[in-house]
């Protein structure tokens, strides 16, 4: 009998709750690499109406096991609920990290519903993947709205996607784009002509705001509340680190902690603090 790692016999266990107490869930994007032994950034949604029992799911699994919790909070504008645990194996750290998104969103709007990014879910496994129309809209969104690019290891199946299923692709993303904005994307996208898309950026963003609801129209006070509510609690994590024979030695500390960090924390929210 094969002896699972501890990180994936922990997301097995805890999926296979979520099945007994019908908590729909599925993940977003990278499921094979999740299927494969990689913990450290499962993107994933459940019905936000079971998010309590999630929660509490979580806690009962993780002390059962000896996982802790390290890092629990609600990101863009309450989108997004990060859990991150550790547990000490071999007196190193393991770590997982959760992404449940409420809905897939940009900067607090609200652009695909958690509705729909459950629908048409498929078993794989011992998990469930979101539909792969979803998988394909979402990977394309990611990067591009925040960052401007289109990342290159999600290209090939995001383009296999939109030619072979273009009406379902186009239902998703007419949910927050315009008719005309939507089919110029996708014959972007099938012709491989990424750069266009990159390019016409801030003119998508503009689409997108004004395809928005009354209801988000005032988002960004919205996140102005939700940024002073997040400075009144501490989300992170401060380690020091002491010792060392000289700077290289300390140094060399520094560097294998930040390596550790970064499977838990993106790299611009570790901050270096030297004295």
């Amino acid at each position: 009998m094969k002896i699972l790692p501890e990180d994936i016999f922990f997301v097995k266990e805890l999926f296979s709750c979520f099945e007994k107490e019908n908590i729909a869930f599925c993940i977003l994007r990278n499921s094979d690499e999740l299927m494969h032994g990689d913990t450290h950034d499962i993107d994933m949604t459940i019905n936000f109406e079971r998010c309590e029992d999630v929660i509490l799911l979580i806690k009962k699994i993780s002390s059962m096991n000896g996982w802790k919790i390290h890092y629990f909070s609600e990101k863009d504008n309450g989108n997004l609920l990060a859990i991150h645990l550790y547990k000490i194996v071999d007196g190193k750290p393991v770590l997982i990290h959760f992404d449940f998104f409420r809905e897939f969103g940009w900067k607090g709007y609200k652009l695909i519903s958690n509705k729909l990014l459950l629908s048409n879910r498929k078993k794989n496994g011992w998990l469930y993947e979101a539909d792969l129309a979803v998988q394909a809209v979402t990977m394309l969104f990611s990067r591009y709205l925040y960052h401007g690019y289109i990342k290159e290891k999600y290209r090939t199946f995001i383009h296999l996607i939109f030619k072979n299923q273009v009406p379902e692709v186009e239902k998703i993303m007419m949910e927050f784009l315009p008719t005309e904005f939507t089919k110029c994307i996708i014959e972007d996208v099938i012709s491989a002509n990424w750069e266009n898309i990159e390019q016409e950026r801030t003119v998508v963003i503009k689409a997108i705001k004004n395809r928005l609801s009354n209801s988000q129209k005032y988002v960004n006070q919205k996140i102005l509340l939700f940024n002073i509510k997040r400075i009144r609690k501490c989300t992170g994590a401060a380690v020091v680190v002491r010792g060392g024979k000289n700077y290289l030695e300390y140094n060399d500390y520094a560097m294998q902690i930040q390596k550790i960090l970064e499977r838990t924390f993106s790299r611009e929210d570790v901050v270096e603090l030297y004295s």
